[in-house]
């Protein structure tokens, strides 16, 4: 594949993220509204805290989490194969463009694993749910510190520190993983 062939993926690739974004967020709220659960979301966005105190725990797990991710990478060698297809991805994109599509994955992920499937479902076949899908991206390799990551998010929901902390967490170590992608240049 020539240099120019990887670029084009490029929009192609941030556009089917948006859309899969767009339609796990649908499937979240779909599943609320069906089962007449609007009421979960208001009371489980901000957590017992409020705004700052969500945030900023969202700030250090997502700070924690960008310094724990590179240590993996000798662990999981398919993840060398996924930062590289990020790289493509978002090689020349601003970083107010990245920080956008990592916001909006992160929404729509919490919204889906940390209160649709919990609410509806349970918090083990949640937690089994995120696990398996982010393993079938990263590689089996990631089955079990998906599950780790997957039930202590899900705990911090329930524990009253509200999607708004769990999603911050989420958009701060994917940004944060990315810039640091893009800044290597073994990567």
């Amino acid at each position: 594949m020539s240099a120019d062939a990887g670029e084009d993926d490029g929009p192609t690739g941030l556009a089917g993220g948006y859309v899969v974004n767009a339609l796990l967020a649908g499937f979240a709220l779909a599943s609320l509204a069906w089962r007449d659960r609007w009421d979960e979301a208001p009371r489980r966005a901000i957590g017992d805290g409020g705004p700052f105190v969500a945030a900023g725990l969202g700030l250090a797990v997502g700070l924690a989490l960008a310094w724990l991710l590179p240590r993996l990478r000798r662990f999981l060698p398919r993840l060398a194969i996924v930062e590289a297809e990020l790289r493509r991805m978002f090689d020349g994109r601003s970083d107010a463009a990245i920080a956008a599509f990592v916001a909006c994955g992160a929404a729509a992920e919490e919204l889906l694993f940390r209160l649709a499937l919990p609410d509806w479902l349970g918090v083990p076949v949640a937690v089994a749910a995120a696990a398996v899908v982010n393993s079938a991206v990263v590689g089996w390799a990631w089955l079990l510190p998906g599950l780790a990551h997957a039930a202590a998010f899900c705990l911090m929901v329930d524990a009253g520190c509200g999607l708004l902390a769990t999603a911050t967490a989420g958009a701060v170590a994917n940004f944060l993983m990315i810039r640091r992608i893009l800044c290597r240049s073994d990567a």
